[in-house]
């Protein structure tokens, strides 16, 4: 930028600052280009104000420029076409944008304001799901600018901008300001053709913001006051010589649904370096600078410097404080590293420090050794400081769906913590407070509606019935522009949590009832255990009468089991506070009644997959007799009789012996007697393994209690050849899995009694892979053996 080039854009400069017309050019965020429209502001009070962005946005801005709105906030818009394509894109705006020093100028002094831009829905956006509406990707893959900061011996774009601009600024002119930013956005321009532009609407939204322009000055013709544009500097030169005449009738897709809300957005989200396309690095930093400077006027380069100066140190203090629990900083060291960061600067040739060289000075000489490793407290931290964690703030009610307003207040209500950037974990107390159980819920509800927000880690699952005595419900959870965005979509299900829950619950339960489940008695009790979690209690008589209709016509045994269980376990192991659940005890009766029905039915299927989920059923089923005493106990010892008789799988029919001898309803004689008819060689070895699995399945302490047991195994395997015992000894160590060590070592004395003596007991643990190889290799040699006539050899 020497003088041969700035005279033109100086020139060029002064006619876009005319008398009729103010079109400021600008980058979005930046504190240069804020710090200058607001001394443009206070010289020149413009009759209306004009500001890129979407026209139907409009409607938004006065709640923008509402006096307890807070930045950072965003405006964030959605749409689903017809086809069901979505596209959703964000708005922000920080304290230092120049759009909000606009529209808070504008609020503050009754001005007219609006947005000129295409309708969202009109604008040529990417396929993204989510963007930004300030694109500004364009400076960072810029040849030209790559070039000039490689001249100037600087990192990239973002460096050269708070080279060029951000330090200079506040003792530049508006004007020389003005010059400076179309100079750096026109070499931008040089590297896209016509052609691009034209392809991603570029030209079609310059059309339409010159034509907006024309019109607002045909307005306010007899106005002494100008016209103020506020648009990026890609667009000013191309805006201010159109006469609009380009711009065409705007068109938009036919929808299925769209929607625009103004939300929280956070400091996080507004760094360059977390994706954002249109930010400036290091949002704090800027912001701090910017609200140091504004009330600043006109000041020398050595001024400026001071602040910059003054601002390093409370970041480095800052820094020294936020981790001083895991590594200290001393006095020195900080005193060192401001020190050096003047220095860079100096070096530099800037007049002030910048970013870059408070970052590398803290890693020249508060970090000793590699950066990835020992600098992995500081940096990070010093990062984290620099971009900030301010999360904005929008007054209740105010351009904020009634969804999210609800969450928000819920979220408070709860104590929960919304502002910053990380991630808190929560410890639900669900059976001793109800404060925690009201928040499990709305956490739960997140979770429901697809809501990032909450992660559930651990505790109890009452939907599928497991870990149901953990006491305690552990979550992780976090607020971020995505929560708010997503809060704000889902405001299509109703005004309120409730509303919202309850309408997506009630679709998705239809849809369910529409295939199998309509006739599944456990997925019925699922949906009933899912309505509680939620806290749909008013959902509950429709539930109650879809279960009561999917006992009497589920026809699988196995099935009504599990939902007798889990109508159990919602009845005595729930916190959930079952409001309206009297039908309760007659839906576990029917549940139970209707599995002994179906258990009595003659059984001609077999197959392992299906043998074990009968013997886990009537496992399972126990445990509800024994927490249930009121209910037909007698009849389910009747079944079990049946089915030790009559099933033609062997795992299920010593599954029920066992359960009939756990429940003490089996004589000790008549299980003496199916014990040697299963074992005794009467039966193939598969059935007879299969039968004593299901036995200690259900009862592990006939083991030691039953010495015909024992005695029957033993009978059973002198039946066996080496084969036989090689090929079925994983299913015998898959009968005793369940013992304990304690249990095994009882059984192991109770075999070595019953063989005699001579036995050894050896208790080194022995994998069943090398038990397998090892007796192969024991055959093998005695075949070895007996090929060379040497049998005889062998020990018996």
């Amino acid at each position: 930028m020497g003088a041969s080039v700035l005279p033109d854009f100086r020139a060029q400069a002064a006619q876009l600052l005319g008398p009729r017309a103010l079109v400021f050019p600008i980058r979005h965020h930046s504190p240069a280009c804020a710090l200058q429209l607001q001394r443009l502001l206070q010289q020149h009070r413009p009759a209306e104000i004009l500001i890129e962005g979407p026209a139907d946005f409009t409607p938004l801005l006065p709640w923008l420029g509402h006096e307890r709105s807070r930045p950072p906030l965003a405006i964030y818009a959605y749409e689903i076409a017809q086809s069901g394509a979505r596209r959703a894109a964000y708005y922000p705006f920080a304290e230092c944008s120049p759009e909000w020093v606009a529209l808070r100028f504008a609020a503050q002094h009754a001005i007219p304001v609006r947005f000129v831009d295409l309708p969202f829905a009109a604008m040529s956006l990417t396929e993204t799901p989510e963007i930004s509406l300030h694109d500004e990707q364009r400076f960072s893959h810029s040849a030209r600018l790559s070039t000039l900061a490689a001249r100037l011996g600087l990192r990239d774009h973002e460096e050269l901008w708070e080279h060029l601009f951000e330090i200079p600024a506040p003792s530049l002119s508006i004007a020389e300001h003005v010059a400076r930013v179309l100079a750096y956005c026109e070499l931008a321009r040089l590297d896209c053709s016509a052609q691009v532009l034209e392809a991603d609407g570029t030209l079609r939204r310059e059309a339409q913001m010159a034509h907006a322009l024309r019109e607002a000055l045909a307005r306010q013709a007899d106005a002494a006051a100008p016209v103020l544009l506020v648009l990026g500097g890609f667009h000013a030169l191309s805006v201010a010589t159109s006469d609009g005449a380009a711009a065409k009738a705007i068109s938009t897709p036919a929808l299925r649904e769209q929607g625009a809300a103004l939300i929280p957005f956070s400091q996080q989200r507004l760094d360059r370096l977390n994706g954002y396309a249109a930010g400036m690095t290091a949002p704090n930093w800027h912001q701090r600078l910017y609200q140091a400077f504004s009330s600043q006027k006109l000041l020398s380069p050595r001024q400026a410097g001071r602040i910059r100066a003054q601002l390093t140190l409370t970041m480095l203090s800052e820094l020294a404080e936020t981790i001083r629990t895991r590594q200290s900083l001393p006095m020195p060291a900080l005193k060192a590293a401001f020190e050096q960061a003047l220095r860079l600067a100096a070096l530099r040739g800037r007049p002030g420090i910048a970013r870059e060289d408070l970052r590398d000075a803290a890693l020249s000489t508060l970090v000793q050794g590699a950066a990835d490793f020992d600098g992995a407290n500081i940096l990070p931290e010093l990062d984290a400081l620099l971009t900030g964690r301010a999360l904005g703030e929008v007054p209740a009610g105010v351009a904020t769906p009634p969804l999210l307003t609800d969450f928000m207040a819920r979220a408070r209500a709860c104590r929960l913590k919304l502002d910053g950037a990380e991630h808190r974990k929560l410890a639900l107390q669900l059976y001793k407070r109800a404060p925690h159980r009201t928040c499990s819920r709305l956490l739960h509800a997140c979770q429901f509606l697809s809501i990032p927000f909450a992660l559930k880690l651990g505790g109890p699952d009452f939907v599928r019935g497991q870990g149901l005595s953990r006491l305690q419900e552990y979550w992780q959870y976090c607020f971020t522009p995505t929560t708010a965005a997503a809060w704000v979509e889902a405001s299509v299900h109703g005004s309120s949590i409730e509303q919202a829950v309850a309408h997506v619950f009630a679709t998705r339960l239809d849809a369910a009832l529409l295939g199998s489940d309509a006739r599944s008695a456990p997925a019925a009790v699922q949906w009933l255990a899912q309505a509680c979690v939620l806290g749909l209690f008013s959902s509950v008589p429709r539930l109650s009468a879809i279960l009561r209709s999917a006992i009497a016509e589920d026809a699988e045994f196995p099935a009504l089991a599990r939902a007798a269980v889990a109508l159990q376990r919602l009845a005595t192991h729930s916190p959930l506070e079952l409001h309206d659940l009297t039908a309760l005890p007659e839906l576990l009766n029917a549940a139970w009644q209707r599995a002994m029905f179906l258990a009595q039915q003659p059984a001609e299927n077999a197959a392992e997959s299906v043998a074990q989920a009968w013997a886990d059923a009537l496992s399972e089923l126990r445990s509800v007799a024994q927490a249930q005493p009121e209910l037909d106990l007698a009849r389910f010892d009747q079944t079990l009789e049946y089915i030790a008789t009559t099933h033609p799988a062997a795992l299920v029919r010593g599954t029920a012996c066992g359960v009939l001898y756990s429940r003490d309803a089996i004589a000790p004689s008549t299980l003496e007697q199916r014990l040697r008819g299963h074992l005794g060689g009467m039966l193939p070895v598969p059935e007879a393994v299969a039968f004593l699995r299901g036995l200690l399945d259900a009862a592990r302490e006939l083991a030691w209690q039953q010495p015909t047991l024992l005695a029957s195994i033993n009978a059973l395997l002198q039946t066996w050849s080496d084969g036989d015992f090689v090929r079925y000894l994983p299913e015998l160590r898959l009968a005793f899995c369940t013992l304990t060590p304690q249990e095994t070592d009882r059984v192991a004395g109770a075999v070595a009694e019953h063989i005699g003596d001579g036995v050894a007991l050896d208790a080194r643990a022995v994998e069943e892979g090398e038990m397998i190889a090892l007796l192969q290799a024991d055959m093998a040699t005695y075949q070895r053996f007996s090929a060379d006539g040497l049998a005889h050899w062998w020990p018996s």
